[in-house]
């Protein structure tokens, strides 16, 4: 009975850890997003400048 109760608690705790890490993975997905995005904004804020400045 220790023994079930020992794997049950063993399998929570792993779940929990896949979760978190799943969850790690959404953030660093979101944040290479949000990365992309301010750097594609700032490729087109220079090309924006260029055409005033020719």
């Amino acid at each position: 009975m220790l023994w079930q109760k020992y794997t049950f608690t063993g399998d929570r705790w792993t779940f929990t850890g896949f979760h978190w890490l799943s969850l790690a993975f959404t953030g660093f997905h979101w944040l290479s997003l949000a990365v992309t995005g301010f750097h594609g904004l700032l490729l087109q804020q220079n090309e924006y400048l260029n055409s005033f400045v020719r």
